[in-house]
């Protein structure tokens, strides 16, 4: 899965995933456009392009300026922030209603 071929597919995926399929996608379709089209292409591929940079330095085992990237931005930005509650989105039951029809 992680190579060099997959980079760009695995950080659409997460973008979408974790970002454009969210709220963020509200916010796009209201009609008063708070965030145009032009705004979404631009938040996209930035996304996409940091996305990509950290799945390269985990593919790369270039685990020293991951946890520098991490702790970093931790410290800076989110020691006020909520801690994580892990979300599947939905997709631990999307994976197994298609395991269920591979398996009948």
């Amino acid at each position: 899965m992680l190579t060099d071929d997959n980079i760009t597919k695995i950080a659409k995926a997460i973008t979408h995933f974790i970002f454009r399929n969210g709220p963020i996608e509200d916010m796009h379709a209201d009609v008063n456009k708070n965030i145009t089209d032009k705004d979404m292409k631009i938040l996209n591929k930035y996304m996409v392009n940091r996305l990509a940079y950290i799945i390269i330095l985990i593919k790369e085992n270039r685990w020293f300026e991951l946890n520098f990237l991490v702790n970093q931005f931790d410290f800076l930005f989110g020691q006020n922030w909520d801690n994580a509650k892990p979300d599947d989105g939905g997709m631990g039951k999307l994976l197994e209603e298609k395991l269920d029809r591979y398996r009948n």
